[in-house]
């Protein structure tokens, strides 16, 4: 089943969408055309949410959904649908990997954005990474960017090598998602909704453990959990 799906992807990604991009690109870009994709979520990702609140007058167009819930047929209809939009968009902002941008070359008149999610230097990733990228694959993953943004300038040359892109076309201009950690009344919403979940921890010291996955994000593994466990219980009664 696994190596079905595996062909069934390749299709998909080699033939059917190339196909329809180049049919609609007959015609000419739609000045003003704004695409958001994600295909993890089913709402719209909280690392272009921010992006989204500026520029949702222009009446942008949403791509989201989690691929893994959808039934073949819907996935075909849905990747019909964002090609036929991707092919005279002028531009599209992404946060994470999307084959769907990566299926074909794209048009010099379209702007795509990638909103990179993922603050640091937490893990190997893309090319750098034993299994993130499908061995099968042969296409240029993200040769479609025209720009990257990161959170830091100690993160630019190892993106550029992991992502096998042009380093004039990454910038770090701070990410998108941690824009909301500037924002006083934002702020201060969260901190009340935390106590009113967990009025436990009024007056007490709070430790977050926030890992990262390891292994392809369609298989992910956790790693530390027996560690986390162990200094969790040497805590003391004011945490």
């Amino acid at each position: 089943m696994f190596h079905l799906k595996q062909l069934f992807k390749m299709a998909l990604q080699n033939l059917f969408l190339p196909l329809i991009y180049r049919l609609y690109a007959r015609r000419p870009v739609q000045e003003g055309r704004i695409l958001f994709a994600d295909a993890h979520h089913d709402q719209i990702p909280f690392s272009m949410q921010g992006v989204y609140e500026k520029l949702k007058n222009r009446q942008p167009e949403l791509f989201i959904c989690d691929f893994g819930r959808l039934s073949y047929l819907a996935m075909i209809r849905y990747l019909f649908r964002f090609m036929k939009a991707y092919a005279t968009a002028q531009t599209v902002f992404i946060c994470d990997y999307y084959l769907p941008v990566a299926s074909c070359k794209k048009r010099p008149e379209t702007t795509v954005l990638q909103l990179w999610h993922s603050c640091g230097l937490m893990k190997k990733i893309a090319y750098d990474a034993r299994d993130d990228i499908p061995k099968h694959y042969h296409g240029d993953m993200y040769g479609n960017y025209t720009w990257l943004t990161l959170s830091a300038d100690i993160c630019v040359d190892v993106h550029a090598r992991a992502l096998r892109l042009p380093r004039e076309r990454i910038r770090a201009t701070g990410i998108s998602r941690t824009d909301y950690y500037f924002d006083e009344e934002w702020n201060a919403r969260c901190i009340r909704r935390f106590y009113e979940a967990h009025p436990q921890a009024e007056g007490k010291k709070v430790a977050l453990w926030a890992p990262t996955f390891r292994g392809n994000a369609a298989h992910p593994s956790l790693a530390g959990l027996s560690e986390f466990r162990q200094a969790a219980a040497e805590l003391g009664e004011d945490w």
